[in-house]
């Protein structure tokens, strides 16, 4: 027999845990999600030079590097460029 024992808890017992969690805040984990390039491309018409070059100018979110050969970009902060381009074009801020 195995010498780890598992505690059985009784309802009245799951339901104080329970409460006792919902009452307690906890930060949520900010959940991110990262695409590569040729999503980017596929999402803003761009070009992969576009893409550089608008990040060397600081007018495009900054890649994350993966790895050696590989980086992505947070998907949070792409959207966010496209809909301020959105808004731009909205007010009339595009040149």
């Amino acid at each position: 027999m195995s010498s780890r024992h598992r505690k059985v808890l009784s309802k009245v017992e799951l339901d104080q845990l329970n409460s006792s969690l919902h009452t307690t805040e906890i930060p949520e984990a900010q959940v991110y999600r990262l695409i590569r390039r040729i999503e980017i491309q596929r999402r803003t018409g761009l070009s992969a030079s576009s893409i550089y070059q608008l990040m060397g100018s600081g007018d495009f979110p900054q890649s994350v590097q993966l790895s050696e050969r590989r980086v992505a970009w947070v998907e949070g902060e792409v959207n966010a460029w496209i809909e301020s381009r959105i808004h731009q074009r909205n007010q009339g801020d595009l040149g």
